[in-house]
C-alpha cells in the first residue's frame, strides 16, 4: 500500500501502514493534544467561578507592576484567588490599600480562608479623589489615578537695569 492510498485516522497516534513515527513526533502530538485540552478547560467563564488551585500560595504576594510617571499612578495586582465582592480598594492617609478576604470554605483537602492587604504610598502629586479600578476576567486588578497638572516650569525673564544706572557703573 503506497502512502497516498493509506486511510488516515486523525485520532491515531501511529498512521495506518506506517511504523516510522519518531519519539519527537509522538511527543509533539501528545503535547499539542494536551495543550488543546488545557486551553478548553481554562477558557470557560470568568476566573472566580471555577477557582482553580493553581496559585494557592500566591495570594497578593506579587508586587505586580507599578507605574509612576508624569501622567498617572497605577498598580496592577493578581487577585485571581478572590471574587469581586471579596475585594476592596481604599485611599487613607495618603496610602492606596487593596484588600482581599474570603471566609473559610472547604476544598479537596480540608478548608481554607484567605486574606491579604497590600499598601502603596502615594506620590504627592496624585489626585487621590480620582482613583478608578478595573478587574479583568483573568483576575488582574488595575487601580489608577491621574497626576495633578502642576506647571512643568517656566522661564523667568531677566529685568535689565535702566540705561542710566548702566552708564553710572561704566564711569566708576
Amino acid at each position: 500500500m503506497n502512502p497516498s492510498q493509506q486511510r488516515r485516522d486523525p485520532n491515531a497516534i501511529v498512521p495506518r501502514g506506517s511504523h516510522r513515527l519518531t519519539a519527537g513526533d509522538y511527543f509533539r502530538r501528545f503535547m499539542e493534544e494536551t495543550m488543546r485540552e488545557m486551553d478548553r478547560a481554562f477558557s470557560i467563564g470568568p476566573y472566580w467561578e471555577s477557582q482553580p488551585n493553581l496559585h494557592e500560595c500566591n495570594i497578593g504576594n506579587s508586587v505586580g507592576s507599578v507605574v509612576d510617571n508624569a501622567e498617572k499612578f497605577q498598580v496592577e495586582v493578581d487577585v485571581a484567588q478572590f471574587r469581586p465582592n471579596e475585594l476592596s480598594v481604599n485611599v487613607r492617609d495618603h496610602e492606596l490599600i487593596i484588600e482581599g478576604h474570603h471566609q473559610e470554605r472547604s476544598d479537596q483537602v480540608g478548608s481554607i480562608e484567605r486574606h491579604f492587604v497590600r499598601k502603596y504610598s502615594l506620590p504627592q502629586d496624585v489626585q487621590a479623589s480620582a482613583f478608578e479600578s478595573r478587574l479583568s476576567d483573568s483576575g488582574l486588578l488595575t487601580v489608577f489615578a491621574p497626576k495633578s497638572n502642576a506647571p512643568a516650569g517656566r522661564s523667568i525673564p531677566i529685568q535689565a537695569a535702566s540705561a542710566r544706572s548702566n552708564s553710572r557703573r561704566a564711569r566708576q
